[in-house]
């Protein structure tokens, strides 16, 4: 009887040692729920937000694209009525172009972004000032001389526009990816952590049913051996 008494209280610090584990590791659990949710959405918001500065300077690449296709189209059939039109329609697609390079700003973020972003619009800048000539020479019916000054100063701009550009959406998709990959290694660990967690708390939960039934049947039995004692006495 004193060893079943001397049992119980100990069962019943392993019950309690079970218990304050148990609920450590619920608790534990709930923030890793929580951290995977928010890890998540960051990762869907980081996905849309690769998208959308992607095809931002996809978009502005192309746009430059058809800038100097439009110049070319002027190179090609010099002296007709419509050179006026197309001068004005070049001019407005370059002021586009440089607004849209302006507020591209926000889609960059690493420093290795910003520098080709601001190695961007230095060749934008001087793209538009080389423009003065060629427009300049265009007008006095230099036709050839605006198309070697275009072939000399304009093309390898708009070739070194296109270069710099298609780094930058290459250097932006890596950066993202590289995060992106982070992200769903965190999110894979964190997964695989709870699953421990469960799996912990199952074999928790089969302990303290073993020390329950262990406590339930050591009460039972002193009870009724103090029953006997009292019937003897």
């Amino acid at each position: 009887m004193k060893k079943d008494l001397r049992s119980s209280p100990a069962l019943w610090m392993i019950l309690l040692v079970y218990v304050v584990i148990f609920i450590l590791l619920v608790v534990i659990k709930n923030i890793q729920f929580w951290q995977v949710r928010q890890v998540s959405n960051s990762l869907v918001e980081l996905v849309s937000k690769s998208t959308s500065r992607q095809s931002n300077f996809t978009n502005l690449g192309n746009s430059v694209i058809n800038e100097q296709i439009s110049v070319l189209k002027l190179l090609s059939n010099p002296g007709e009525t419509k050179n006026q039109e197309i001068i004005g329609i070049i001019n407005s697609k370059i002021i586009k172009n440089d607004s849209s390079l302006a507020a591209s700003l926000k889609y960059v973020s690493t420093q290795k972004e910003k520098d080709i972003f601001e190695k961007l619009k230095t060749v934008s800048k001087e793209k538009e000032e080389k423009f003065t000539a060629f427009f300049q020479l265009f007008n006095q019916a230099k036709y050839d001389e605006a198309d070697k000054n275009y072939k000399q100063s304009l093309l390898p701009l708009y070739s070194e526009f296109q270069l710099r550009n298609t780094s930058l959406v290459k250097t932006i998709s890596n950066s993202d990816k590289n995060e992106i990959i982070f992200l769903k290694g965190t999110i894979n660990t964190t997964n695989k952590i709870n699953f421990g967690i469960s799996i912990a708390l199952i074999i928790l939960l089969i302990f303290l049913g073993i020390n329950v039934v262990k406590i339930g049947k050591i009460n039972k039995k002193t009870r009724l051996e103090l029953r006997e004692s009292e019937h003897k006495y």
